[in-house]
């Protein structure tokens, strides 16, 4: 069974199995990756149909399935559950993914100063929202490309080059964007320097796991006091939806957990929390900071926001547990990194925690697997 959700607006969730995903796609072994949901509106799951090709179900309340399969002559309309398919790079709400692939040859010397050695290679999908691509140019050099829905990419590198410009000569680094295709919602990065702290950490001693963690805390210090103003804002009502969306997914794959998950949602509203507004990384994630010398170099960087820094140093934490959770570092390691961070947090730092460790028990609730309920569970009783 992947879903037992009950919501009389999509129906066919209520029990959806294996063998459904494999009539809905029209291939066996269909492989779940990922899921979101929206109650009452729709819900996709990113799948595997094998041979590395991925590709998108939609489930819709209404006729909207109905809709789009008489017009997109490349979906695929399962009868018994109403469900769409689509075969990446084909996605309604992406039409031009497909247009960038189908010309990336023409198109990629525009993003990054010359023509690319080899197909774009693909680094992660998300249906409906973005895709972000690996192309090495004829010289060596490697970028990454992003791809979105409806991002104004040149705001992002408008905000960019403003960054750059203000932690020019400091310990913190961003990486340079190479070009943009406003038109097809495309930004071009150039690689970061140095190692990922999700490569850096296994296997380092509890000295050396202090020594990187207290460096990207002195480079999210410098971003934390810059002068900036950032487009977003991530306040109390933002991350009390966030944490409810979160608490839902949760209770979607699996409805003991989300009744946890809700009562620390309810915990959250009812708790006073008074925030501080600096700029803020918003997605600290392990492979979002790269270390090299003295510098620590951010990427990602598109979620900054106008934020709390507890909500920073809350999502590394809860990263770190999770790493711990899959046996990539050891408890030693995840205690010498938490009593560096420890040190930084705020009086309300408690509340940004239980907000980053929904969003990390989202994250194994999204991959349909029943091993990962105890690790959703774990997640959250560290709150």
């Amino acid at each position: 069974m992947l879903a037992h959700l009950c919501d009389p607006d999509l129906p066919a969730l209520q029990s959806l199995v294996h063998a459904d995903l494999d009539r809905i796609t029209g291939t066996p072994g269909t492989r779940l990756l990922r899921a979101r949901y929206q109650p009452g509106a729709r819900a996709v799951l990113h799948v595997d149909v094998g041979a590395g090709q991925e590709g998108s179900v939609w489930f819709f309340a209404g006729t909207k399935a109905q809709g789009l399969a008489r017009r997109l002559p490349d979906a695929r309309l399962d009868a018994a559950s109403g469900a769409l398919f689509q075969t990446f790079p084909q996605d309604h709400r992406m039409p031009h993914l497909a247009t960038f692939l189908s010309n990336a040859d023409n198109l990629c010397p525009r993003l990054i100063g010359g023509q690319i050695a080899g197909p774009p290679q693909l680094m992660r999908y998300r249906p409906g929202l973005s895709a972000t691509f690996r192309v090495k140019r004829k010289d060596g050099c490697t970028f990454y490309l992003k791809q979105t829905a409806g991002e104004d990419v040149q705001a992002q590198a408008r905000a960019m080059t403003e960054l750059s410009g203000a932690i020019a000569g400091s310990n913190l680094g961003v990486a340079d964007v190479a070009g943009v295709i406003p038109d097809l919602g495309l930004i071009a990065y150039a690689t970061a320097p140095g190692r990922p702290l999700d490569l850096i950490l296994p296997g380092s001693a509890p000295s050396a796991v202090t020594a990187a963690i207290l460096q990207v805390s002195q480079g999210l210090q410098t971003l934390w006091s810059l002068p900036i103003q950032p487009a977003r804002t991530l306040d109390r009502s933002a991350l009390l939806a966030s944490a409810d969306q979160a608490s839902q997914m949760i209770a979607f794959f699996d409805p003991s957990v989300g009744r946890v998950a809700a009562a620390m949602v309810d915990g959250l509203r009812t708790s006073a929390v008074q925030m501080r507004a600096m700029p803020i990384h918003a997605d600290m994630k392990l492979e979002h900071a790269f270390l090299s010398g003295t510098t620590t170099t951010l990427v990602d960087i598109e979620s900054l926001s106008l934020g709390d820094p507890d909500y920073d140093l809350a999502k590394l934490e809860a990263r770190l547990s999770m790493a711990e959770l899959a046996g990539m570092i050891t408890p030693a390691e995840v205690a010498a990194a938490t009593k560096v961070m420890q040190a930084l947090t705020g009086p309300h730092y408690a509340w940004f925690a239980t907000c980053a460790r929904l969003q990390c028990a989202k994250f194994f609730a999204q991959r349909f697997d029943p091993a990962t309920v105890p690790m959703m569970r774990s997640v959250l009783e560290r709150s």
